[in-house]
């Protein structure tokens, strides 16, 4: 498999270099009629000059350096409302907006080769315009769709993993918009990026997380003269703030701008946005945001809102299926009499002995000494040494995939309340094992409270099964 990544790394990037000498060819011509010889100026041009990322993980405009999960397939719609979006100036003076309004959307399909690279494929839609071209003075069409863009994305350094997060990426453009409307540009464009990315998480505090990005590129584009506008390549560089308060909401800010020749050639946008990702498996995403404008250059809105709907599906495949509850739940045919070694006996598929697993191909669970005190989800000092094993096991073993880090309580207090400590639990554990080095992407937490308590002997007390069940164990299921 590393070999297969290695190889489909080597192509994309051969492609891109193909690509970039096509479009910096000093000379020849494009195809289409309408669209002067490559070199001097045309008249066509995408309006739509700060798309949204291509990733299903990445910040709005900024591409990022997260990939997301090996072999994962994800899509997304993308619906904006822009203000003027569209203002040629003459003499340096801004005049009517071109394009007064438009609602548009973004198509979004992505897909991971492995960990470490990421394909996405993007295509604009305009869904209603209004506006007068400012040369012929005729309406503009009220729609139409923009030019399609392929992102090839490759992981250099995992933030998660590494000081500072590192990757390459490079947008690529091509002419299949309608450019009678603003709606393409006359050739191919490509877009070369450095995406830089640091992360600063605090343990337990985890509200105090956040990460700060960076983006700088250059984009090749033909060159395009329409009143005194004058655009052709231009640098690009954005900074972005993303505030992670836990598993749910994400809260970000971005500054993106694009520099080049001409007075029309300087623009900017601040954006802010957040973003919910409900459900326990974090598979669909909803985001919501708004855009103010920074530069007078076409393309950039006065102000924007958007809305986006995302999903996934895993394409890693496991081996075997996953137990029923009952099976799963296969407990100890006796129990502790003291709150240490819960899994005396443990569950089939798995051999217990100083945290030595033999995975077998189906999920289990892997029962351990992780125990809590009463109402408490701090982690002792006794579990620190079984905890640190379990790290160096996980990330030993990235054959294991995901791992699910689950939380339970005893019967004490109502349901809301054995949820939440038990919810409590198993971040508190996730935590310590990202703080020793395990990528948090594989861990998923699961608050059960009350609902599996640990089997018991006859003549157990009820203060013993309460003590036993102040715990976290772990799910593992052996993907290919």
């Amino acid at each position: 498999m590393q070999t297969l990544n290695n190889r489909v790394q080597k192509l994309v990037l051969a492609t891109i270099l193909s690509l970039a000498g096509l479009v910096l060819l000093p000379t020849g011509s494009y195809a289409a009629d309408d669209i002067a010889v490559a070199g001097e100026a045309t008249t066509a041009i995408d309006t739509e000059r700060f798309r949204l990322a291509a990733g299903f993980d990445s910040w709005v405009s900024l591409e990022g350096t997260r990939v997301g999960e090996a072999w994962q397939l994800d899509g997304g719609l993308w619906v904006q409302a822009s203000r003027r979006p569209v203002v040629f100036t003459t003499d340096g003076t801004a005049g009517d907006a071109a394009v007064p309004g438009r609602v548009s959307a973004i198509v979004h399909a992505g897909f991971n080769i492995g960990s470490r690279v990421r394909l996405a494929l993007d295509l604009p839609l305009t869904l209603y315009q209004t506006g007068i071209d400012p040369l012929t003075q005729t309406e503009l069409a009220a729609g139409g769709v923009g030019d399609l863009r392929l992102t090839p994305l490759v992981q250099v350094l995992s933030a998660e993993k590494y000081w500072l997060g590192l990757a390459l990426s490079a947008p690529i453009s091509f002419p299949t918009g309608n450019k009678e409307s603003y709606l393409g540009e006359s050739g191919p464009t490509i877009q070369p990026k450095l995406s830089l990315e640091k992360r600063f998480g605090f343990t337990p505090r985890r509200w105090l997380n956040f990460s700060v990005g960076v983006d700088l590129g250059w984009r090749f584009r033909p060159k395009t003269e329409i009143l005194d506008l004058e655009a052709a390549g231009e640098f690009t560089m954005g900074l972005g703030f993303r505030w992670e308060p836990g598993e749910i909401v994400t809260v970000g800010t971005e500054v993106v701008s694009a520099f080049g020749s001409g007075d029309n050639a300087r623009h900017g946008e601040w954006l802010t946005w957040v973003r919910l990702n409900p459900g326990k498996k974090k598979s669909y995403r909803v985001l919501a945001g708004f855009a103010v404008g920074l530069g007078r250059g076409v393309g950039t809105p006065e102000g924007r809102g958007y809305v986006a709907f995302q999903g996934t599906i895993g394409l890693g495949k496991t081996r075997g299926g996953d137990a029923g509850v009952a099976e799963e739940e296969y407990a100890p045919s006796e129990i502790v009499s003291l709150p240490v070694d819960v899994g005396a006996q443990p569950p089939r598929g798995v051999y217990q002995d100083g945290w030595k697993l033999v995975l077998l191909a189906r999920s289990v669970r892997i029962p351990t000494h992780i125990l809590f005190t009463e109402g408490s989800a701090v982690v002792t000092e006794g579990v620190l040494s079984d905890l640190d094993e379990m790290a160096a096991w996980i990330r030993n073993h990235p054959r294991a995939g995901l791992v699910t880090v689950r939380g339970h309580s005893g019967e004490e207090g109502s349901l809301e309340e054995q949820l939440v400590l038990s919810r409590s639990r198993a971040e508190a554990v996730v935590e310590y094992l990202v703080a020793q080095g395990v990528d948090r992407k594989r861990l998923i937490t699961l608050e059960l409270g009350a609902e599996f308590l640990p089997a018991s002997e006859e003549d157990a007390t009820p203060e013993e099964v309460a003590i036993a069940s102040r715990r976290v164990d772990f799910k593992v299921r052996l993907v290919q």
